[in-house]
Order: structure tokens, then sequence, then C-alpha cells
């Protein structure tokens, strides 16, 4: 019964979970680190050819016909609930279709609950804890804890699973992914269902591709038991019906260039409710969750992420900021003349992005 969707970073024969260990590696053995998406999921997928049925109600039968699935298989069913509309869709569905969900885990971001700093989280909780005792057993809500906090004193934390999985350099206490994995921790017989991962499509060479990209799916690389469900390798029907319903909601608004990369991120605010009803999903009840407003940003530096500095620095904490900030510099000069390593923006850096092994789509 045990689940494991392997996603790493492959440099040599070496796999790793963490983009800077990789590059430690690609400095000492000169090899590449290439980023790896389940063999299973890419075998299974096969050739991507277009489903008969596209539609919303086909895709939404594909979602709970698995759910139900998951429910029989293991004895507890666990959301990690970040408040978008990945995870608001899973636990709808769920909802909708009487399929009992034993915990949510959602993390915030605020040290003493401040409702602007969680905004997101917060949203995201309101709309479900309704559903609480019928539906859904048990809402966690992870806060920051003062120990945590002081993680950027290492000068070295960017190296650890525990503060960075894949390639996503985080500005406040603690990843998303680390949360999980303290959650699933010597749990034998439950599973944990995450979003992350609308569907990615490309043109290139006058072709459509399919793939899958590491800032999504890296947050819980190496965890157990954990199912991307949207990339489910055990469901490739859906992932399959979710990337051409993606491309006919796209395409009915746009003329697909060459080189565009088409995901929900870059798409305009004002499709995105569209591209939701197509491909399936349940809209919250704020827009500003449902188009990414608060979440997204150049460089991991969101909204969320500006106001937990400011909370550090009203504690007194301003060492914290600076720390934070003052690694980027650092990984600047470990990794600054390794080739497409780092991105930069003034005194920010980021891994560039990585995508996996790519799919033709037959149109």
């Amino acid at each position: 019964m045990s689940y494991y969707f392997d996603t790493h970073y492959l440099c040599g024969d070496k796999k790793f979970h963490n983009i800077f260990q990789a590059f430690d590696e690609q400095k000492r053995s000169g090899c590449f680190p290439e980023f790896v998406v389940d063999h299973e999921l890419i075998t299974r997928l096969g050739k991507l050819e277009r489903p008969a049925d596209c539609s919303r109600s086909r895709l939404q039968k594909l979602m709970v016909g698995r759910l139900k699935e998951l429910r029989i298989r293991y004895n507890k069913l666990k959301v990690a609930f970040g408040g978008g509309t990945d995870s608001y869709t899973i636990v709808k569905l769920c909802v909708d279709n009487d399929i009992y969900i034993d915990e949510t885990i959602t993390l915030l971001a605020s040290q003493y609950g401040n409702v602007r700093t969680n905004i997101e989280p917060w949203a995201g909780l309101k709309s479900i804890r309704k559903f609480l005792g019928r539906h859904i057993g048990k809402i966690t809500e992870v806060y920051p804890a003062p120990h945590e906090i002081e993680y950027a004193n290492d000068p070295y934390w960017f190296l650890t699973l525990e503060n960075c999985r894949g390639p996503n350099l985080q500005h406040r206490y603690q990843c998303f992914g680390e949360t999980i994995a303290k959650s699933m921790a010597n749990q034998t017989d439950s599973i944990m269902l995450t979003g992350h991962e609308k569907p990615y499509l490309r043109s290139q060479g006058g072709r459509l591709y399919w793939y899958v990209s590491d800032s999504g799916v890296g947050m819980v690389s190496g965890i157990e038991n954990t199912i991307p469900f949207f990339i489910d390798k055990e469901n490739p029907e859906l992932v399959t019906t979710l990337a051409y319903a993606y491309l006919d909601a796209h395409t009915s608004k746009h003329k697909i260039k060459e080189g565009d990369y088409i995901t929900y991120d870059t798409s305009q605010n004002r499709d995105k409710n569209q591209i939701l009803e197509q491909i399936g999903f349940h809209r919250t009840p704020y827009n500003f969750v449902n188009w990414s407003l608060m979440g997204k940003a150049q460089y991991n530096l969101t909204r969320k992420d500006l106001r937990f500095h400011k909370e550090c620095n009203n504690l007194g904490k301003s060492y914290i900021v600076k720390n934070i900030l003052n690694t980027h510099q650092r990984i600047k000069k470990l990794y600054g003349n390794l080739p497409h390593a780092l991105e930069t923006n003034g005194e920010l850096v980021k891994p560039v992005g990585r995508i996996s092994q790519q799919i033709e789509m037959n149109g």
C-alpha cells in the first residue's frame, strides 16, 4: 500500500531532493543536474493522445473515482491544504461526494496570528471549517515556533531538506514540504494528497509538449506516501485529460506562438475563472485566492513573505531577515559560475527552473 512519487535531481549517478546539494555535486563532478519525474508516470502516459471526452464532468468523474479508491485503500486520508484552488478542489470533491477526510494540514505565516499576513490560508480555512466534524475529522493549523524562526542563523540552511526541498528558497520559517514530512512521519497506513500541479504545456518547434516543473512537485520531493493528486501516476487518464482540457481553455482565448509556456501562472487573470471551470476545478469564494494574487512572485518574495519580514522587524528579530537575504549572496558566490544554475535580480537569486522529460501532445 506504500506510494512513492519519485522526483529528484540526477547528477551523474547520484540523486538529490535539494537543488543546492545537486549544485555541490555539479561543482565536484562536472555533471549537470537533471530534473527527473517518476518513470512510472511517464511510461503510463505513453504518447499523450487526446481523449474523446475532455469535459468538466469527465474530469471530475476521474478525480472522484480516484478519491473513493484511496479512501478504501488507506486507513487515513489527509490533504495538504494551502488554501488555493488545487487543495480546495480536492476538499470540495470529497465533501460533495461524501468522502471522509481524516485531516487537513495548513501552514500559516504569521508569528502572532495576524490575519493580513495569513490572509490566503486564512481565507481557505474559512471556506472549509464548516465541514469540520462531518466531512473532515481534524483541521491542523501549523504556526511558526520561536526556535524554528532561527533557522536562518545557520549560513548553510539551504542545504538541508528540513529547510529546502526541490528548488524553493524560502523567505519564511518553514517550507510546506517539511510540514508534510512531519505529518507523515511514522504513518504506515496513511496517504497525503497535495495539489501543486495544474498542467504545464509548451510550444517548441511547431509542436506541443506536456511536462512537469520542479517548482511545484519539488516541494515534496523524497517524501513517501504523498500523492501529487493532479499528476498521480495511478490515474494517468486524469493527467492526460487535464492537459487537453487546459489546452482547449487556452486556445479558446489565445493563439499559440512558438516558444510559449502555457501555464496557469502565465495566464491572464481575466481568463483564470474560465480555465478553472474547464479543467474541472472548484473556485474558492475569493478571487484573490483563485488568481494566486498573494502567493506568486518572482524569486519567491511574496506579499506574505514581506509581511513575515515586517513582523520579524517589529519583534526585534531583524537579524532573521538580514540572514535570509544574506543567504542569496552566499548562494551567488557558491554557484553563480555554474552553467544554467541561477537567475539574479538585484540582491536576490533563484535556481533556474528545470522541467521534466517532455511528452508530445497530438494537438
